[in-house]
């Protein structure tokens, strides 16, 4: 038989002879998933957001310090960690998002501020708060905080 034959063949649908499955064949259940985007799609709607911004028009309710502190550590943080990040299914609030009362309390970037000793793995990043106190920011801790490109204070 010639590969054409073999691959026609492996191609076709193979025909049970049993086809009832008892619940101890199908396996365990799977619970449902949530939806979640592609990474790449991902990282792409995080680089589209920031190269939206101007970084010296702060919008009402940041000082020109918080904004630009966000917008240069998350542009830092995009060229260094976003792709692994997105692909480890960090999410949108995990690194952008912010608690409006709050200043450095919300999501990754607003925690990490200037500091650039990050590690980074697929759950947690750690730092040095300041260049003294250890920082652990673990993915999730905060689902559902807005991106700080979204906020009007």
């Amino acid at each position: 038989m010639g590969w054409r034959a073999q691959v026609d063949e492996a191609l076709q649908p193979k025909i049970a002879r049993n086809t009832r499955v008892t619940s101890s064949e199908s396996g365990p259940s799977v619970p449902t998933v949530p939806s979640v985007p592609a990474p790449l799609t991902l990282l792409r709607s995080w680089c589209d957001a920031i190269e939206a911004l101007d970084p010296c028009q702060p919008p009402s309710g940041f000082t020109m310090g918080r904004w630009q502190n966000l917008y240069g550590c998350a542009v830092w943080w995009l060229q260094n960690y976003g792709r692994q990040a997105a692909l480890d299914g960090w999410g949108t609030s995990d690194v952008f998002g912010i608690v409006r009362q709050i200043p450095e309390y919300g999501g990754l970037i607003d925690q990490l501020g200037n500091d650039r000793g990050l590690v980074m793995t697929a759950d947690e990043a750690r730092w040095r708060w300041r260049g003294i106190r250890p920082q652990i920011y673990r993915r999730g801790a905060w689902p559902n905080l807005e991106p700080f490109w979204e906020i009007v204070l």
